[in-house]
């Protein structure tokens, strides 16, 4: 529903000439994320509560390389610039969301019988603010690159963001372990 709700508000920019016209593939790549970076919240919120770390680790590393992997193809090799960022981080994630999913539901037994309209309606309600947090977490997140962009380039902002994520995967890394203790 969010991301629906996004791509309407990005048809009535386009309509009223409020967003240019070269910009919307980021909003629509960018409202896809938010609904990825979510799932990939959920699963490892999963994980950590079945105290399972080192799976909960190999997750987050697997998805933030995966997805660096991509943008460095996708900059480095076919030049794409901040489209290329985005694609890579949309391609990136959502292939480690789908291979841990299948996963998931093979190691619980999920059946079409087990699920509960009411629990999905708690949850919704529930989680509808938290989606909301997460958009703005990503618009505050990503601000700095919209700045550079207006001041700069898009391929400075390519370079940035590319620079940025590998220090804060590294950080990562190092704190993963403390979450747990």
């Amino acid at each position: 529903a969010g991301t629906v709700f996004a791509l309407g508000a990005i048809g009535l920019l386009l309509i009223f000439n409020v967003l240019s016209f070269e910009f919307w593939k980021f909003f629509v790549l960018a409202s896809f994320l938010v609904i990825i970076r979510t799932m990939l919240n959920i699963i490892g919120c999963i994980y950590r509560a079945r105290e399972q770390p080192l799976a909960y680790s190999f997750f987050v590393i697997l998805t933030k390389y995966f997805a660096l992997g991509l943008i460095i193809v996708f900059l480095a090799i076919w030049h794409l610039g901040l489209f290329g960022y985005y694609l890579g981080l949309v391609i990136g994630e959502l292939t480690v969301l789908v291979a841990f999913l299948l996963c998931f539901v093979k190691q619980i037994g999920f059946s079409i019988n087990k699920f509960s309209f009411t629990v999905l309606k708690r949850m919704t309600t529930y989680g509808f603010p938290l989606v909301i947090s997460g958009l703005v977490g990503v618009l505050l997140s990503s601000s700095d690159r919209y700045l550079i962009g207006y001041f700069l380039t898009k391929a400075d902002v390519a370079i940035y963001s590319v620079a940025c994520n590998i220090c804060s995967y590294f950080s990562g890394i190092l704190l993963a372990g403390f979450q747990f203790g």
